[in-house]
């Protein structure tokens, strides 16, 4: 029965780890960050001096936001977010982690194509200037001001957390 258990959570937590930047599974997946970019973009128009709470960005329900940087490590991701988490990519990317009470409900992984250019048009990036560390947390009352970034071609929404610690 134990062994039943174990092997139902290894599923479980493959299933997840599987669905990597989309949320769902086969023609219903959604591109998370598409989708945040896309709820920014309409819902602040200008963008300039926007300020919202990102839990109407998404279509699902999640309590606790984690974002990390490209410099952390999957052992310390999966301390932090309480669930075992193995790096998908040789590349370098940034993670988002969306946590519904202690439910690891979805995992975004954006990869960095160009170290010097780290990001392409329509990207969603987390401010972590505040951080002492490669991450930042946050829950679902957060509210974020959002930024656009011009880059070379087309621009990056920059969110900065208005009302955290």
């Amino acid at each position: 029965m134990r062994l039943l258990g174990l092997l139902l959570g290894i599923s479980v937590t493959v299933a997840v780890l599987s669905s990597c930047d989309k949320i769902g599974f086969g023609e219903r997946a959604i591109d998370s960050q598409v989708i945040m970019g896309e709820f920014i973009r309409t819902r602040c128009s200008p963008v300039a001096n926007c300020e919202l709470p990102l839990r109407e960005s998404l279509p699902f329900a999640w309590t606790k936001f984690y974002y990390f940087d490209i410099r952390t490590e999957s052992q310390e991701i999966s301390t932090i977010i309480g669930h075992q988490y193995v790096e998908r990519s040789q590349e370098y990317t940034r993670k988002f982690f969306f946590l519904n009470g202690d439910a690891l409900v979805h995992i975004g992984e954006f990869p960095v194509r160009n170290i010097d250019e780290p990001f392409i048009a329509g990207d969603v990036d987390i401010d972590l200037s505040n951080s002492k560390q490669n991450f930042a947390s946050f829950d679902a009352d957060s509210v974020f001001h959002v930024h656009e970034i011009p880059l070379k071609e087309g621009s990056l929404l920059r969110l900065q957390c208005v009302n955290c610690r």
